[in-house]
């Protein structure tokens, strides 16, 4: 299985424009979470590289539109996925993160690594 990255864009994902323009979701549930969950917490600027960050992302829209998430799940999905991509964009392309221990990582960081980890075994 290979995960692919998009480049980190401005402002909400298509995804996440596509999900609050669709009928029946509770939209304004939906925006406030986004809201609450885009500022990501500082620890993965030292955790993370730019791609980890964008790839957690791409992984985080994707769980926003599965149907069987509720409005708050899937804007805290939403809200995660933007935060990670504007960080992303603070910490630029070049930024790799120091290597640390499995035991030190948080389970972002640890998932990000292990993603990693798979895309190696792929190629």
């Amino acid at each position: 299985m290979k995960f692919t990255v998009t480049p980190a864009r401005a402002g909400p994902s298509r995804e996440t424009q596509r999900l609050l323009a669709a009928p029946g979701r509770n939209r304004g549930r939906t925006k406030r979470r986004i809201q609450e969950y885009r500022y990501p917490p500082e620890h993965l600027k030292r955790e993370l590289s730019y791609r980890q960050m964008l790839r957690i992302a791409d992984f985080c829209d994707g769980w926003a539109q599965d149907k069987r998430m509720t409005p708050t799940k899937t804007g805290k999905l939403m809200g995660w996925a933007e935060g990670l991509r504007a960080l992303a964009d603070q910490v630029g392309e070049e930024r790799c993160p120091p290597p640390l221990n499995r035991e030190d990582l948080g389970p972002i960081g640890f998932l990000a690594r292990r993603l990693d980890d798979l895309n190696a075994n792929d190629l």
